[in-house]
């Protein structure tokens, strides 16, 4: 699988609040995006906080590394994130997020996963795995809510075409506010 990925702080400040993780392993992956709240350093701290949180447990299921990034997070702002797993020896694609992270499929079976509402280290609510056939070639969007939504009117099309880095690095300029932290995956 290749991966495309565009991050960048709110404009005029130093520290991104905004992180991703991509870990393969055993013909599988683990893609998340996580949003500290707020911004500046303290959304820093809490998204690095909960990023090596999914590091040392990114092979337990998503419901089980959203518990122990909740609990890890208690102490700070807290994040909203999303984490998309992949099994490619079963074709399955497994989806849960708390909070505004968007994820979609573009391909065979198209689909655009919702999070729940809150916030993962204050109030996160029960996690909701959302699965859904994988097909080799299938095309993930991922982004935090630093990419606007009318990121929905980007052509299929087009996106299909584009190698990956190149479609998250147009997106960014595209669709990225000027006001919030901002990312972007597309993988294929």
């Amino acid at each position: 699988m290749k991966f495309g990925v565009a991050t960048r702080p709110n404009p005029g400040n130093k520290y991104n609040g905004d992180m991703y993780l991509i870990k393969e392993f055993n013909n599988k992956v683990l893609i998340s995006v996580i949003d500290g709240l707020g911004h500046g350093e303290s959304a820093a701290v809490a998204s690095s906080k909960c990023m090596k949180c999914i590091e040392e447990h990114y092979d337990h299921g998503l419901a089980e590394i959203f518990k122990y990034c909740d609990i890890e997070l208690r102490k700070t702002n807290g994040v909203v994130m999303g984490m998309l797993f992949i099994d490619f020896d079963h074709s399955i694609l497994s989806f849960a997020g708390v909070g505004n992270i968007s994820a979609r499929v573009i391909g065979g079976k198209p689909v655009h996963f919702i999070s729940r509402d809150g916030i993962v280290g204050y109030n996160m609510p029960g996690i909701k795995e959302n699965k859904h056939p994988y097909t080799a070639g299938d095309t993930i969007l991922m982004h935090s809510d630093g990419i606007s939504s009318k990121v929905l009117r980007y052509p299929a099309s087009i996106l299909l075409k584009k190698d990956v880095q190149e479609a998250a690095d147009e997106i960014m300029k595209l669709f990225g506010k000027d006001e919030d932290d901002a990312t972007v995956i597309v993988a294929r």
